[in-house]
């Protein structure tokens, strides 16, 4: 299996995420609507909240010396309960690494970095995401709950 680090990324490595994108965007607008700016290119209208925000986390994960992918990480709390707890707002794997159980192994080491609560979310169109994440979180964290809320299935688990 393959070394993976992750690596936080700040405003003056942004362009490691921006590189990224397009492919990430182009996937996900077979599942969902993205936002398209006036040069026509899709966009992810909150990415430069990662760099204004200090509950937002960008990460990206290099194996082989290759940026293989991202994560971006929020810290929210419950306004219910006053429960801090994180969402994975976005994950992603290029096609080079994918079924090579890197998924798993980086999205295991995310959560685990941060540690506590998280809730993940998996939109019900994403069929190739659900059989990803249903076995990877449950490996994680055998008491996971899933909840259905409309368009996604959310699963809330504790690390």
């Amino acid at each position: 299996m393959n070394e993976v680090q992750l690596i936080s990324i700040e405003i003056d490595e942004a362009s490691r995420v921006l590189s990224l994108m397009p492919d990430y965007l182009a996937e996900m607008g077979n599942y969902a609507e993205v936002p398209i700016n006036a040069k026509g290119e899709m966009t992810y209208p909150y990415l430069t909240h990662y760099w204004k925000e200090p509950d937002r986390f960008a990460i990206v994960w290099v194996t082989k010396d290759t940026d293989g992918g991202f994560a971006l990480v929020r810290r929210m709390i419950d306004p219910d309960t006053g429960v801090l707890y994180h969402t994975l707002a976005e994950f992603f794997v290029t096609q080079p690494f994918r079924r090579q159980g890197l998924g798993a192994m980086v999205a295991a080491k995310v959560l685990k970095s941060f540690g506590g609560q998280w809730e993940v979310s998996v939109l019900k169109t994403n069929l190739t995401a659900q059989k990803f994440w249903q076995p990877t979180l449950t490996q994680l964290c055998p008491d996971l709950r899933c909840n259905d809320v409309g368009t996604s299935f959310n699963y809330e688990l504790k690390l």
